[in-house]
C-alpha cells in the first residue's frame, strides 16, 4: 500500500515494473503538484514560494508565476499577502489530529511495504548480476576457445601453403620423372600413395579446423547474446530498485511532513491549554477576590436605623465602639461546648500569621493554641495537623474534592464535596482561626478515640469547637 498524500492529494500513477511487482510512485509533474498542496496546508505562508519554485523548476516559465513575458516592471498587486489563520478550536485541533495520525500509521504501513519490495527487488537485482557475471564469463570462455581453434586453422592453412608451394616448385613432370627412375614398381607406386595421403590429410585436416572454428564462432556468439540478454535484466532489476527508492523518498517526505503537522498541531493546543490555565487562573483569583469582598461585606453591613415616626422624637444613637483587634471573640466559661458568634476578619496576611509547635495560626490565637498543645502532650497525647490555609490552596482542594468546573469550585455546597470542602472565602482556615487534628500522626477521622474525646473535653477551654460533620476540624466558632 503507498499513501503518496493525503486524500485530498492525487494519487501518484504507477506502473508495472518487472520482475517482481513493484509499484513506481513516479517522481513527475503529479508529485510536484502534491508536494505544492502539502506546502499550502502544512506551511501556509510559504505556499507561494514553494509553488513559484516548482512552477520555475517544471519550466512553466514567467507566465505562470503571473507575469507577462513583455511586461517592463513587475505587477506588484497581483500577490497579496497571505490572510491571518483564524483561531481554531480545540476539538477542531484534535479532529485534524486524529486524522493526521492514521494517515501517519498508513504512511508507515506503505513504507514497512516498500522496505519489503525493496529487498525483494535488491535480491533479484544481486542474482540478476551473478547472472550477468556468468554469462560474462562464458562469453570470455567461447572467446578462448574460439582464439585456439582460429589458431589451429591458420597452422593448418599454413601447411597448406607449403604443399603448394612445394608443388609449384616440384611440378608433376619432376614428380613422374623420379617415380619412372624408380628401379621398380613397388617403389614407385609407395611413392605415388605417400604424396596421395598428405595431399588427403592436409585438405581433411583443413576442412576439420574450418568446420571446429565456425561452431566455437557459434557458440561464443550464443554466450555473447546470453550476456546482452543478463545485462538487460540486471539493468531492468536495478531499475526497479531505483524506482522503489524513489518511491521511499517521496513516502519519507510525507511521513516527514505529517510528523511536522502533528507537532504545530500539539503545540497549537498545548498553546490552548496554557491560555485557558491562564484564564482560569485569572478567573479563579477574580471569585476569591469577589467571595472575600462579600465575606467582608457581610461581617462588616450595619443595621440600618428604624424608620422614624413623624413627629417622633428621634432617640439618641450612640456611636459604635471602635474595633479594638481583629481577633475573634473566644473566650467562654471553661466546660462549655456552644461555639461562640465571631465576627470573621478581612483577608489576612503574612504578617497576620505564626508558627506554633509546628502550626500556622492566626497570631490571635497563638497563645490559645500554644496552651492547648501543651496541655494535651502532658496528658500523653500528640496532637498534629495543619492550620491557615492561603486562598489558592483553598481553591486547590476545592478543585479535588469537589470538581473542576467553576460551580463545582466556588457554587457547589460543601456538604457535597469529599471530603466536605468550604466554598473558597468561607474556611476558617484562610484566616488562620481553625485547625485539622491529627491523633499520632492520622487523621481524626471519628468522634470516637483518646484525641477526640481530650479535645471534646478541653478544646472549648482553649476556644476551639468541632464542625460535627468534620470530627478532625477546629475553629474558633465551630464551623
Amino acid at each position: 500500500m503507498i499513501i503518496p498524500a493525503l486524500t485530498a492529494s492525487p494519487r501518484v500513477p504507477s506502473a508495472k515494473l518487472s520482475p517482481v511487482g513493484v509499484q513506481d510512485c513516479g517522481r513527475s509533474a503529479d508529485v510536484q503538484h502534491m508536494r505544492v498542496k502539502w506546502a499550502k496546508r502544512a506551511l501556509p505562508g510559504r505556499a507561494l514560494v514553494v509553488a513559484s519554485e516548482l512552477a520555475v523548476s517544471a519550466g512553466a516559465g514567467p507566465a505562470a508565476l503571473g507575469s507577462s513575458a513583455g511586461a517592463q516592471t513587475p505587477d506588484t498587486t497581483a500577490v497579496s499577502a497571505p490572510p491571518a489563520p483564524e483561531q481554531r478550536s480545540r476539538t477542531e485541533i484534535e479532529d485534524e489530529l486524529d486524522t493526521l495520525r492514521a494517515m501517519g500509521d498508513q504512511v508507515q504501513q506503505a513504507l514497512d511495504d516498500i522496505d519489503l519490495k525493496l529487498t525483494a527487488q535488491q535480491a533479484a537485482a544481486a542474482a540478476a548480476g551473478k547472472a550477468l557475471v556468468d554469462a560474462q564469463g562464458a562469453v570470455d570462455l567461447a572467446q578462448a576457445v574460439v582464439a585456439a581453434a582460429e589458431a589451429e586453422a591458420a597452422r593448418t592453412e599454413a601447411a597448406v601453403k607449403e604443399m603448394a608451394i612445394d608443388a609449384y616448385l616440384n611440378p608433376p613432370g619432376a614428380l613422374m620423372a623420379t617415380m619412372l627412375a624408380s628401379t621398380s614398381a613397388t617403389d614407385m607406386y609407395q611413392r605415388q600413395s605417400i604424396l596421395g595421403a598428405r595431399a588427403q590429410d592436409q585438405a581433411d585436416t583443413l576442412s576439420d579446423r574450418q568446420s571446429a572454428l565456425d561452431e566455437v564462432s557459434s557458440a561464443r556468439d550464443e554466450a555473447a547474446a546470453s550476456r546482452d540478454d543478463a545485462k538487460a535484466a540486471a539493468d531492468t532489476q536495478l531499475a526497479a530498485v531505483a524506482d522503489l527508492e524513489g518511491t521511499r523518498a517521496v513516502q519519507e517526505e510525507l511521513a516527514s511532513d505529517l510528523d511536522l503537522r502533528i507537532q504545530a498541531n500539539q503545540g497549537e493546543i498545548a498553546s490552548l491549554d496554557a491560555a485557558a490555565r491562564q484564564r482560569q487562573a485569572e478567573i479563579d483569583g477574580q471569585r476569591v477576590r469577589l467571595a472575600l469582598l462579600s465575606l467582608r461585606l457581610t461581617a462588616t453591613t450595619v443595621p440600618a436605623p428604624a424608620p422614624t415616626v413623624p413627629g417622633a422624637v428621634p432617640a439618641s444613637v450612640a456611636p459604635p465602639a471602635p474595633s479594638t483587634t481583629r481577633a475573634p471573640t473566644t473566650s467562654r466559661p471553661p466546660g462549655t461546648t456552644v461555639p461562640p458568634v465571631v465576627t470573621i476578619p478581612p483577608l489576612i496576611g503574612p504578617d497576620d500569621v505564626t508558627t506554633v509547635d509546628g502550626f500556622v495560626v492566626n497570631k490571635t490565637i497563638a497563645g490559645a493554641v500554644g496552651d492547648m498543645l501543651q496541655a494535651a502532650s502532658a496528658a500523653g497525647l500528640v496532637l498534629g495537623g495543619g492550620g491557615y490555609r492561603s486562598p489558592d490552596a483553598q481553591v486547590a482542594l476545592r478543585r479535588a474534592h469537589c470538581g473542576p468546573t467553576l460551580y463545582d469550585i466556588y457554587e457547589r455546597p460543601a456538604s457535597q464535596c469529599t471530603p466536605p470542602t468550604a466554598r473558597p472565602g468561607q474556611s476558617m482556615h484562610e484566616q488562620g482561626l481553625a485547625i485539622d487534628f491529627t491523633c499520632s500522626g492520622v487523621l481524626i477521622s471519628s468522634q470516637s478515640g483518646p484525641c477526640w474525646n481530650w479535645l471534646a473535653t478541653n478544646a472549648a477551654t482553649y476556644g476551639f469547637f468541632n464542625l460535627p460533620s468534620e470530627p478532625w476540624h477546629w475553629s474558633v466558632n465551630g464551623r
